[in-house]
C-alpha cells in the first residue's frame, strides 16, 4: 500500500513537472525579444499617434475659438467706427 501510494505522488509531481514543462514552453514562445520589441514599438507609435492627434484636435479647436473671437472683435470694431462716423458727420450746433 505504501508502495501505491508513493508511485501516486512520483506521479503526481511529474504530470505537475510536465505542465511546468509546458507553461514555460508557451510562455517563450510568447515573449521571445524579437516579440517584446515589436510590442513595445507598437505601443510606443501607438501612443505617439494618439498624443499628436489628440494635440492636433486642441490647436484645430484653439484656432476656431481664436477666429470665432477675432470676428466678434471685427464687429464691435466696425460697430464702434459706424458709431464714431455718425458723430463725426453731425451737423455742429455750436
Amino acid at each position: 500500500m505504501l508502495m501505491n501510494s508513493s508511485c501516486f505522488v512520483i506521479g503526481q509531481k511529474a504530470g505537475i513537472l510536465v505542465m511546468f514543462k509546458k507553461l514555460a514552453a508557451n510562455l517563450k514562445n510568447q515573449l521571445t525579444p524579437k516579440k517584446q520589441t515589436k510590442n513595445i514599438i507598437t505601443a510606443f507609435i501607438t501612443n505617439r499617434v494618439k498624443f499628436l492627434s489628440n494635440f492636433v484636435s486642441e490647436i484645430i479647436f484653439s484656432s476656431t475659438v481664436f477666429i470665432e473671437k477675432l470676428e466678434i472683435y471685427k464687429n464691435k470694431m466696425a460697430n464702434n467706427l459706424l458709431i464714431i462716423n455718425f458723430i463725426n458727420n453731425l451737423p455742429s450746433i455750436f
